[in-house]
């Protein structure tokens, strides 16, 4: 019987994925706030995000005038 399971380097890209929007979904796209809370410093961070395709302006409120 076949389990439809990704290969192991999918499904790690997208737990990262997942994970990712995640902390910056709590922080509302703060990448500082979530580099801390990740435990990573910002660099760090921010190449994880671009590795992701994520952009952090997509999870902040916009701003009303």
């Amino acid at each position: 019987m076949f389990l439809p399971i990704k290969p192991y380097k999918e499904a790690h890209a997208d737990f990262n994925r997942a994970y990712l929007e995640m902390v910056l979904r709590a922080t509302k796209g703060d990448v500082p706030r979530a580099a801390i809370a990740a435990g990573h410093n910002r660099t760090q961070f921010y190449q994880r995000l671009r590795r992701a395709g994520i952009t952090p302006a997509d999870f902040r409120k916009p701003k009303t005038s």
